[in-house]
Order: structure tokens, then C-alpha cells, then sequence
């Protein structure tokens, strides 16, 4: 499986649970089958930071996509223009980008016995995910982390991340199905163009817009 027609899935999964949670709350299978998108998105962020050519603007991008959400991520979970207290996931995404990078960079340079401090960036990224509350916030980092430190070990990561799941939520075991694509990549792009790849990023804030706009005409 091709890392495009995991970002379909991560597509459909996520407009679906949207769909779920903004115009049809009465129907809980919608947030089952949306339990898959977060997963394959953190998997395909590992493989994208793995991968980039120039991770300033993997970053840059990242942080463009994060203030094009915010709004559209309010309006359609807090009902209002802008929330404070609640972030969009492209904060728990770069977040997490970040602390891969920071660590890769700490332990590349402290001694052997210091490996372990390594870490601290990792612990910190989540923190803040916490602190400021963005979605999947701590977890979400966390998660990221699993994915990029068990990238050869399938077995450690399932069961990494499966205590993840438990941790956040009854309904966020759900996720361990998105395992199934994910354990059947390939390595391979598929089909891949830039202006795809642009418009992967840009369906999170656009299909938002569209769900604020489809409840209002409806509501």
C-alpha cells in the first residue's frame, strides 16, 4: 500500500468522523471509523520527516496549515471565531515534528551516557501539547514519537501505541484497526504530485469551512 492511498484513507476517515461530530452527533459509528485518520496521519508525518528533502519546509508548511486551521477548527467544534483554549491537530503534528528533530539533534551530540536527555524534547513538546491544549495534546505527541522510534519494530510499536489509545479514551481503541494499512505500506508514493500533496494539507482547513457552512444552511 502506497503512502497515497494512505492519505486516502486518512482522508475519508477523517471527514467522516468530522461529518459525525459537526452534523450527525446521534451516529457514534461515524467516530468509530474516524479513530483510523489520526494514527495514519502521525505514521505518514515519520515517513514525510524521514524522507523530506529540506526540513525547514516541511516545517514552514506545517505552520502555514496550523493558522489556516484555527479558525475554521473553532468555528466548527467550539462555535466560535476563536478559542483559546483549544488548539488544532496541525499544533500536535508540528509539535511533534519538532521534538523527533530536537531529539535526533541532542543525542547525536551528548555523550552515550547522557543518551537518555535525549529525550527531554520529546517530554517537553508534549507538555506544551498539554498545557495548551491542543488535540490528541500530550498523546498526540507521544504518539508521533512511538511511530518514529519503533519505525523497524512493528510488535513495540502496536503495543506502544495501543496503551496510547487506552490512555485517551474508550473509543480511541478503535484506532488499532488503522494498523492494518499502515503494517501493508509499502515504501512506495504512488500517485504523487505537488499540487496533491498541497491539497492533502489543505483539506483539513477547507473541509471544516465546508461543515460550518453546511450546519449553518441546515440548522
Amino acid at each position: 500500500m502506497s503512502s497515497f492511498a494512505l492519505k486516502l484513507i486518512a482522508v475519508v476517515s477523517m471527514l467522516t468522523d468530522h461529518m459525525g461530530a459537526v452534523l450527525f452527533p446521534q451516529y457514534i459509528w461515524m467516530r468509530y471509523i474516524g479513530r483510523l485518520a489520526f494514527p495514519i496521519y502521525c505514521f505518514l508525518l515519520t515517513e514525510g520527516y524521514l524522507h523530506t528533502h529540506s526540513f525547514k519546509k516541511y516545517i514552514l508548511r506545517m505552520t502555514i496549515f496550523m493558522a489556516l486551521s484555527e479558525i475554521p477548527f473553532d468555528l466548527a467544534f467550539s462555535h466560535t471565531w476563536l478559542n483559546i483554549h483549544y488548539q488544532n491537530v496541525y499544533w500536535t503534528l508540528l509539535f511533534g515534528l519538532l521534538a523527533i528533530r530536537a531529539m535526533e539533534w541532542l543525542q547525536a551530540r551528548l555523550p552515550r551516557q547522557w543518551f537518555v536527555l535525549g529525550y527531554v524534547p520529546v517530554a517537553a513538546a508534549a507538555a506544551i501539547a498539554w498545557f495548551i491544549h491542543t488535540d490528541y495534546n500530550a498523546y498526540g505527541v507521544l504518539m508521533i514519537f512511538g511511530f518514529y522510534i519503533f519505525k523497524k519494530q512493528k510488535a513495540a510499536l502496536a503495543v506502544y501505541e495501543i496503551i496510547l489509545f487506552a490512555f485517551l479514551s474508550q473509543i480511541e481503541l478503535f484506532a488499532v484497526f488503522a494498523f492494518i494499512p499502515i503494517f501493508l505500506y509499502n515504501g512506495k508514493k504512488g500517485l504523487s504530485k505537488r499540487w496533491m500533496n498541497i491539497g492533502f494539507y489543505a483539506f483539513y482547513p477547507i473541509h471544516l469551512i465546508v461543515l460550518v457552512l453546511v450546519r449553518y444552511l441546515c440548522g
